[in-house]
């Protein structure tokens, strides 16, 4: 699979308004999804989102869809970019650890901004 990274940063949508923008990629892919701190810090809850349960989370928007999240085994996770989580548009496998990574720079920029129902 290679290095997956991501960074998390504040970017401001078409209506003027700050949202977040979690870049997550490789020497092959990026992937950019968008949401508040409080949505992305629901994804602390991956281990317990499966597929196959029709348990995933669904969190941020890529695209202008939204974005669905499942773990796959305890190494792994799926993002998945459409509709709903059974007739998505794209999909891409991370490590699960990404998303560890991403709930951890979250809850950090939250703290940083005084936001302490997230950390």
């Amino acid at each position: 699979m290679g290095d997956v990274d991501v960074s998390l940063g504040a970017v401001i949508d078409a209506s003027g308004h700050e949202i977040w923008q979690a870049k997550i990629a490789s020497d092959s892919f990026e992937v950019n999804v968008l949401g508040s701190l409080e949505e992305l810090s629901r994804l602390e809850a991956i281990r317990e989102a499966h597929w196959d349960d029709r348990t995933c989370l669904r969190v941020g928007t890529c695209l202008r869809a939204a974005a669905f999240w499942c773990a796959n085994d305890e190494h792994d996770a799926t993002l998945m970019v459409g509709g709903d989580d059974e007739v998505w548009d794209i999909a891409v496998i991370i490590p699960v650890g990404v998303v560890d990574d991403l709930v951890s720079q979250a809850r950090e920029a939250a703290s940083r901004r005084g936001q302490v129902g997230l950390v």
